[in-house]
């Protein structure tokens, strides 16, 4: 009987763990005053106010480029990476509440 409960709210259990997992973000890249490179700013546009940790990634040669942790609330835009060469990039993100990395622009931030 215990196992049938546990099985019947599995998925139950699994969305709840994954609710805040549906957080949005938006990049806005921006040419730097006063520094070479771009600053990529980024918008909560959906989810919960947090913490939230991103990573940099350039898809171009494969490396990884930096991490930040910010506190978002929605609807905020805060910059989060600065001094970014031209390139083609993703940023992963993810937060306490929701450990998987999603991934920002699926077809990549091209800054040229």
């Amino acid at each position: 009987m215990n196992k049938i409960c546990l099985i019947a709210l599995f998925p139950f259990f699994a969305f709840v763990a994954n609710e805040d997992c549906s957080a949005r973000f938006s990049c806005k890249p921006a040419k730097s005053q006063g520094q070479d490179g771009y600053v990529l700013s980024l918008n909560l546009e959906q989810g919960n106010a947090g913490n939230y940790d991103f990573e940099l990634y350039d898809l171009t040669t494969g490396n990884f480029i930096e991490k930040a942790n910010i506190y978002f609330r929605p609807g905020a835009e805060m910059m989060v990476f600065s001094g970014v060469k031209p390139s083609t990039y993703t940023i992963y993100y993810s937060s306490s509440q929701c450990g998987q990395k999603k991934s920002i622009s699926g077809k990549g931030i091209i800054l040229q």
